[in-house]
């Protein structure tokens, strides 16, 4: 059974508001999605897994239409989703009356429920978030383990008394049942659908989810990439960065569920990627030299990157930082300024002899820990310079 597992598409995102390139990272993050409708036809995917947030706040009709019609070209793939933190089931969602494709599955319930999928033999559970927190530990240990059971339980695929509620995938048994092409000697696969993991969103172990049983379980929410156990529980990241702070890979994963085992695998998209670029400043650099010198930087970056400038080292303390000339730059989203002045302590001795500024750096200067002794005299110099700074203003 060959699967797509994706989360935190946040359709309807404007990622970066007010920079230049915003309104095309939105329209992309459209055209991703539409180009995973397009790899689970081109792979034949059987299931293709949602683990919520597919939408970045409560869904439009209209979006919804839109979804389900691309949804509906891909009827040879079952499609399970489930709504996250950000597109929870509010009252007056439209998740809660839409009609879907017959080959679309989506699990609403606040509890743990489940959909049978008989053609592709397999059982996937899930839950909705029905609030934008909620701190319930819903994939605990001892209610998988409870709910596996019950499912083990369950002969030739039928419906039985569960103690959370079963679904059956929409017209799946009817379609096939007769056919004869539902093989009830084959084992059935049991995927746990999920979107949690920190202590305000669903919490989770994913050691307890490991040894509940399930064949794979396919999560959401944490827009990074990680197989926290691999080729059991997986992360799925963002189907694309959302926020300038989502640096790393993004992408989907797809893999295979067989009476061997699990295989599954990342494959990347890069419409956009969020990278830290370091400069290192030296105190003989001007302001115009570390202004080209950010610049050729840059020059080396792909056309789908943007960049975070990150400037680090020493500068002359005399200097002025061209910062908000970097940050005018293309494609730099954040300018942050690392660099320490390269204070020259015999000069600032002389200068300021006789007086507490003085005596400080002489003081510093036989401190026997050399980071230490480093920090304070840069800190404590800086801070005295400024004390000095605004009392000239004040008399001024």
């Amino acid at each position: 059974m060959k699967f797509i597992h994706i989360a935190d598409v946040h359709l309807g995102v404007t990622p970066d508001a007010g920079m230049p390139w915003s309104e095309t990272r939105s329209r992309d993050i459209w055209n991703s999605f539409r180009f995973m409708i397009e790899q689970a036809r081109r792979q034949q995917a059987d299931l293709l897994l949602i683990a919520g947030d597919l939408f970045h706040r409560q869904p439009l009709k209209r979006e919804l239409k839109e979804i389900a019609a691309w949804f509906a070209e891909i009827p040879d793939t079952e499609i399970v989703l489930i709504a996250g933190n950000h597109d929870y089931l509010h009252p007056k969602s439209y998740y809660r009356s839409f009609e879907w494709p017959e080959n679309v599955h989506f699990i609403g319930t606040r509890d743990l429920s489940a959909v049978s999928l008989e053609r592709i033999h397999t059982t996937v559970w899930g839950c909705s978030f029905w609030n934008q927190e909620d701190t319930r530990a819903v994939y605990h240990r001892d209610i998988l383990q409870k709910v596996l059971q019950n499912a083990n339980t369950v002969k030739n695929h039928r419906e039985a008394e569960y103690d959370v509620p079963f679904m059956r995938g929409t017209g799946a048994f009817e379609r096939f049942a007769d056919s004869g092409q539902v093989d009830h000697r084959r084992r059935n696969f049991q995927i746990l659908l999920g979107h949690g993991g920190d202590d305000r969103h669903h919490p989770f172990r994913a050691n307890d989810i490991a040894e509940a049983g399930f064949d794979y379980a396919a999560f959401g929410h944490i827009h990074k990439v990680a197989q926290l156990i691999p080729g059991k529980v997986v992360m799925a990241g963002s189907l694309e960065p959302t926020d300038c702070n989502d640096f790393g890979p993004h992408g989907f994963w797809m893999g295979e569920l067989t009476e061997r085992g699990t295989s599954v695998s990342f494959y990347p998209i890069k419409k956009c990627e969020y990278i830290q670029q370091e400069i290192n400043v030296t105190p003989e650099l001007s302001a115009y030299a570390v202004s080209e010198l950010v610049r050729q930087e840059l020059q080396s970056r792909k056309p789908y990157q943007i960049s975070h400038v990150i400037l680090r080292g020493y500068r002359d303390a005399e200097t002025e930082l061209p910062l908000d000339e970097i940050a005018e730059m293309e494609r730099v989203v954040r300018v942050v300024d690392e660099t320490e002045p390269d204070y020259q302590f015999d000069l600032l001795k002389q200068k300021y002899d006789g007086t507490l500024l003085q005596k400080y750096i002489e003081v510093m200067e036989q401190c026997p820990n050399l980071e230490l002794r480093k920090k304070a005299l840069y800190y404590g110099v800086q801070a005295m310079l400024d004390t000095a700074e605004e009392g000239r203003e004040r008399i001024g």
